[in-house]
């Protein structure tokens, strides 16, 4: 019986999780992508946000993250949506970054990888 009980609560949690996280309409992806990504803004935003667990140069190794030359997606727009809505249980979602924020990182990462 216990264990019932803390089955269906981890399951309403997973959930609850799941359905707070909004998701990247196909609108919102359309006008990001439309916008100018500044690399020197999105290190600002990097180092806020994503340097504990992809590191200062994007090799992996921190809290969780792995490198991103390997994981991150290739076209800018599923990268936008990995960002916004996160890729399972490897990154977390960053949905409170605005349109503008979340593409001067991907101009930042990309910039970075070209190094």
């Amino acid at each position: 019986m216990y264990r019932t009980g803390i089955s269906a609560i981890l399951l309403s949690l997973a959930i609850w999780g799941c359905a707070t996280i909004p998701r990247v309409t196909d609108t919102e992806l359309h006008e990001a992508m439309k916008l100018t990504g500044d690399p020197a803004a999105g290190k600002a935003v990097y180092e806020k946000n994503c340097i504990y667990c992809h590191r200062e140069k994007g090799e992996g190794g921190g809290v969780a993250g792995g490198t991103l030359e390997k994981s991150m997606p290739k076209r800018d727009e599923d990268l936008y949506r990995s960002i916004k809505q996160g890729m399972g249980d490897w990154m977390p979602a960053f949905s409170k970054l605005s349109a503008k924020e979340t593409v001067d990182v991907i101009a930042y990462v990309r910039e970075l990888l070209r190094r």
